[in-house]
């Protein structure tokens, strides 16, 4: 997580929310909610990704969100690539 600008010299930073707070509970910033990934065995010999926005949701395949989608390469398991894209946008590994 990125502050470009130092706003006040205190922020609690709740994970399960997607805002900063002073201490005494303003809100100094909105941050973009980033989603959760795991893997979990395709019924082969193989993984596949599976994502989540919220903690609470359920698990659904990489490939029910065409917004994250990349497409896989020969010999990687199903939606690495979508995997080391979202890696890269500081989504949460389960």
């Amino acid at each position: 997580m990125i502050v470009t600008k130092k706003l006040l010299n205190v922020a609690i930073i709740d994970p399960n929310k997607s805002r900063f707070s002073h201490k005494n509970g303003e809100e100094i910033m909105s941050l973009s909610i980033r989603g959760q990934m795991t893997w979990k065995p395709d019924g082969t010999m193989g993984r596949v990704l599976y994502l989540r926005m919220k903690p609470h949701e359920q698990w659904r395949c990489y490939k029910d969100f065409p917004q994250y989608f990349i497409p896989d390469s020969p010999g990687n398991s199903q939606g690495y690539n979508t995997f080391v894209s979202l890696l890269r946008q500081q989504w949460q590994v389960i």
